[in-house]
């Protein structure tokens, strides 16, 4: 992923995929709808190419999904990511009166890898959370959490609503729901650049904005984080070819193993 020459990451030139901890988030939410019944409603925030995440999750049977994306959240860091996302939240219903809402993300992203976003988002929305989430059990309005732990788990009994950051360890996404899948394409078309984006009006996709969301300009974007980035340090490829210099050498290393 390109670096911006603010110093932030250009998320627009990156490929739409989700997050491999993200994908054990939507997987826990997935399996807590097919045990106790209810909504999976997915809610990211990024460039419009995201969309294309966002057709994944359905057809892994999400039953709707929101992508704030709005030019006035350039440059977010960690803290303005969390104030918008809980803001989106909250837009969409949440209040702290919902004890049937749990609130899952992925422990961190590949690229920040900074950890901070799911615990922020349970400051912003007062509400209890557990980090390194592996397993969820619902018992009326409360939640039975396993934690992971260095050299074992520990088992956490919270109320709802909760945040729950989902552990790298947790269970792998499922693969494609054919019957979601065919659902799906009807609210798909191709954008100039042949790329899957909804159909505009589709009844499965929300896309809104800083304003739809009604969050405080000042808050967002680069103006409204206060994370600086004092350097970013360029990445060589490592490169994985074989190169065998002594073959002699190599020859008693193989008969050595036999």
């Amino acid at each position: 992923m390109r670096v911006t020459a603010e110093g932030t990451l250009d998320r627009a030139s990156a490929p739409s995929q989700i997050n491999q901890d993200c994908q054990h988030a939507l997987e826990l939410a997935l399996s807590l709808k097919d045990n106790y019944g209810g909504r999976v409603v997915v809610v990211s925030m990024g460039p419009p190419n995201f969309q294309m995440s966002h057709i994944t999750a359905m057809e892994r049977g999400v039953d709707e999904t929101v992508l704030l994306s709005d030019r006035k959240l350039g440059g977010s860091d960690t803290w303005s990511t969390g104030y918008a996302l809980s803001g989106t939240l909250q837009h969409l219903g949440y209040t702290s009166e919902r004890n049937d809402w749990i609130i899952m993300g992925g422990r961190q992203t590949t690229d920040g890898d900074t950890a901070h976003v799911p615990s922020q988002v349970a400051e912003n929305l007062g509400i209890p959370q557990v980090t390194l989430a592996e397993t969820c059990e619902i018992e009326g309005p409360f939640a039975t959490v396993r934690r992971i732990i260095e050299g074992g788990s520990m088992d956490l009994r919270m109320p709802l609503p909760c945040m729950l950051s989902i552990a790298p360890t947790a269970a792998a996404l499922r693969g494609r729901n054919m019957k979601a899948a065919v659902k799906v394409k009807k609210h798909v078309t191709k954008d100039d650049r042949g790329k899957d984006v909804f159909k505009e009006g589709a009844s499965i996709f929300r896309l809104l904005s800083v304003d739809d969301v009604g969050l405080e300009i000042e808050k967002v974007g680069l103006a409204g984080s206060p994370t600086i980035v004092a350097a970013a340090p360029k990445v060589e490829k490592a490169t994985r070819d074989l190169q065998i210099t002594d073959t002699d050498g190599l020859q008693s290393v193989v008969e050595g193993w036999q």
